[in-house]
């Protein structure tokens, strides 16, 4: 078995330049001469196996970039530098879909800027095959960081990726309206007894919705009022939040407190079909947490088509914030806590604008209360 050293370009004499590669095989240093301009196909085979002084295709380079991706998810479970599961699934799914189903079978030698400009980017900025460009523009920056993979590696020759996007972007981000404290109450007044717990803990927590259902009865603390958000959901399944800030722990409203607390106890009679108690506070039939989407069909989208509205579960987060803001102003607090409450900065930041900490809970726990108030 050969191993990939180094290589250099050698000059024997004026006119005459040669390539050569060292390697290790059997423990033995060995070199290896060839032409100049064989030189970059065979450091790549020697580098990479064989087939690839023949430049291949995007499906056998990127099986190569996966198993790099791979080891960067085995690092991070060994305590290193890495990435989760979930965002390896995710860049996995967008590949195999999209990236090597449209231009798998291409060749490498004959992936250059060309091919970029006049082949991929019309491709998916044409409405018939993509007509959300945020979607189009996901599928090219997996096909981008690919190859600059390969070329990093040399695999490829290096050529400038140009952006997806040229000059700046005029497309308008669709963002759902902001509901009312009457609007709030309306969905509320909708939906079933356990959706109606499940969004009355959103609209005056400001939790995300993947927060929320990740929620276990131990994250509650009952005598302090207080919630500790250690988890979310991602891609199916448990994960930590994205951000060392989204650990947190947020004051809940007294009447939240007694509708958990009700909750808890009448959970057998909402949910007929569960066996046994679950540890989460939102569970599905089997006990473990509810899926994002049946809760959103059954709880907003339900609404939406009952009172002819069109909101969605980011539209409480919204909600939340927009009434804090207005009760932070009315209690005279500062907006820093706002941010802590929201996972966007730690609590050490807020803390340094107040003085004493027991008027900081104090005047926390007041502003939830005044806000679950307005929506009983």
């Amino acid at each position: 078995m050969k191993h990939y050293i180094s290589h250099s370009i050698i000059h024997r004499n004026k006119k005459t330049k040669i390539g050569r590669i060292v390697y290790r095989e059997n423990n033995t240093r060995k070199t290896f001469d060839c032409s100049v301009k064989n030189l970059n196909n065979y450091v790549r085979e020697m580098r990479y196996g064989k087939g690839f002084s023949k430049g291949y295709n995007l499906n056998s380079l990127t099986n190569l970039y996966l198993n790099y991706r791979k080891q960067l998810v085995n690092n991070r479970n060994l305590g290193g530098e890495g990435i989760k599961t979930t965002t390896y699934d995710t860049d996995l799914n967008w590949i195999n879909h999209h990236v090597l189903k449209l231009w798998g079978e291409q060749h490498l030698d004959s992936i250059k800027a060309n091919f970029i400009l006049d082949v991929v980017k019309p491709y998916l900025k044409n409405p018939l095959n993509y007509n959300c460009l945020d979607s189009a523009e996901k599928i090219y920056n997996q096909l981008k960081r690919i190859l600059e993979f390969a070329m990093e590696r040399e695999i490829i020759q290096y050529f400038k990726f140009p952006k997806f996007r040229d000059g700046r972007r005029t497309e308008k981000k669709v963002v759902r309206p902001t509901p009312s404290i009457d609007e709030v109450k309306k969905i509320i007044s909708v939906v079933s007894p356990y959706y109606k717990v499940f969004l009355l803990t959103l609209a005056t927590s400001g939790l995300r919705a993947n927060e929320c259902l990740s929620l276990k009865w131990d994250d509650v603390d009952f005598d302090k009022k207080q919630i500790t958000i250690k988890r979310t959901i991602s891609g199916g399944k448990l994960d930590e939040p994205k951000t060392s800030n989204g650990f947190r722990t947020i004051p809940i409203a007294d009447k939240i407190v007694k509708e958990l607390k009700s909750f808890k106890i009448n959970i057998f009679q909402l949910i007929p079909d569960l066996k046994k108690p679950s540890e989460f506070i939102f569970p599905n039939v089997k006990g473990s947490f509810k899926d994002i989407d049946i809760c959103r069909s059954n709880s907003i989208y339900f609404a939406n088509k009952k009172l002819n509205v069109k909101f969605d579960l980011q539209s409480f987060r919204r909600f939340y914030r927009t009434e804090m803001e207005l009760i932070f102003d009315e209690l005279r607090l500062n907006k820093m806590i706002l941010d802590y409450r929201f996972g966007h900065s730690p609590r050490s930041v807020a803390e340094r604008h107040y003085i004493h900490s027991k008027t900081i809970n104090d005047s926390e726990n007041e502003s939830v209360n005044v806000l679950a108030n307005k929506l009983y």
